[in-house]
Order: C-alpha cells, then structure tokens, then sequence
C-alpha cells in the first residue's frame, strides 16, 4: 500500500506540477532592481544634503587708491603715445615744408629734378630714363674720360701740395733738420766741415785731425812767407 501511494504522489506530482524554470532570473530581476533604487536613494539625499548646505560667499577686497594708480598711468602712457604721434607728424610736416620751400629757389630744370626726386622720396614711382643713342652714350662716355684724364694731368702738374698734410711736411722738415745737425751745419751757417754732429758732439777721426793739423801749419806757412816779403 506505501508503495502505490508513492507511485501516485509521484504520478500526481509530473502531471500537476510543472516545474519552474523562471524562478532564478526573477531573483535576479529584483536584485537588479533594488540596487538600482538604492543608487537613486543615494543620489537623492546627496542632493539634498547639496541643497541643504549653505554658499559660502567670497568678497574681493579692491583698494581704490591702487584703482586711480592704474587709472593715472594709463592716461598717462596714452598722453604720452599721442603727443609723439604729433611730434612726429609735425617733424615729417616740417621737414616736407622745408623742402618744398627749398625748391622754389631752382632753375626751371633744376626745379623739375627737385620735384621729382620729392615725389618719389613720398612714395611716387620713379620716372624711366631717357632713350639714348648707342653712339651718343660712347662719345658721351670718352669725353667724360677725357675730362678725369686731363683733371689728373694737371693735378700732377700742380704737384701734390693741397693733398700734404701740415704734419707730414714738419716731420720732413725736422728729418732734413737733424741731418743737416749731424753732417756739421747748424741752421745755415756750416762752421765745421771736418767730423760729424751726434747729439749735439762734434766727433773727429784720425783723418780729421790730421787735416786739421796739415791746414793750420800750411796757414802759418804762408803768414811767415807774407812777413818776409
């Protein structure tokens, strides 16, 4: 009797109670979902504890005498800055005034140059050269070497005098001086023509003196020779 009743039960239990094959991932589910609701609960009271909390002010003291400071050297550079714009705005202003009024003084060609050389000195763009003969520029050319030949010609003629400096000319001067000194002539009058002046000491050699002694005694010679007579 045990027997059959636990086949029956078994029986009843396979056909009756089908067997529950979601339960695990309906757990999961509401793991899932709880610890999702904690993070929301968590952020919520993290916002209102935020909320909750007082804002600390925070005040920037400015001192106003360092504000003026500032305020005065700014003015100041820009003063500064504006009044050498003027002064170089009256300069170039000047300066172009000057030279206007400079040219009027010209000859008409002299004029037309002065002008034009203006012109381009303010930005204009420089006139083209003239066109000029091939043959016209070589001769134009030989009689400006002709010219520079002849200037140094007569340059050479003339000698080299406005070219000498006064320092080179008393230097030679002193040179033949002091030769003169030492060969025995002082200034122009030669009072010694036997030995030779160094430093200011008439030196003689053997030869000297022998001929010093030869025309004093022919001097003599000719002193008794006129007594006699």
């Amino acid at each position: 009797i045990e027997t059959m009743s636990r086949h029956f039960d078994d029986i009843k239990h396979m056909l009756f109670d089908e067997p529950d094959f979601d339960s695990d991932d309906d757990d999961d589910d509401e793991i899932k979902s709880k610890t999702v609701r904690r993070k929301q609960r968590k952020k919520l009271q993290k916002q209102l504890e935020e909320k909750s909390k007082p804002t600390v002010e925070t005040i920037v003291f400015q001192d106003p005498k360092k504000k003026k400071k500032k305020l005065n050297k700014s003015d100041t550079s820009s003063s500064i800055s504006q009044q050498k714009e003027n002064v170089e705005f009256d300069l170039e202003k000047a300066r172009f005034d000057v030279h206007k009024f400079g040219i009027k003084g010209f000859e008409k060609s002299k004029y037309e140059d002065a002008r034009v050389t203006l012109a381009v000195s303010l930005g204009a763009k420089p006139p083209k050269r003239k066109f000029i003969n091939y043959r016209e520029l070589i001769e134009q050319n030989r009689a400006k070497r002709a010219k520079e030949k002849e200037e140094e010609e007569n340059a050479r003629l003339l000698g080299d005098i406005f070219h000498k400096s006064p320092h080179t000319k008393q230097k030679s001067y002193q040179r033949s001086k002091q030769k003169r000194i030492n060969e025995g002539d002082v200034g122009s009058m030669r009072f010694s023509s036997v030995g030779k002046f160094q430093g200011g000491v008439l030196k003689l050699t053997d030869r000297d003196i022998s001929k010093v002694k030869n025309k004093a005694e022919s001097s003599h010679n000719r002193k008794r020779l006129g007594r006699k007579r």
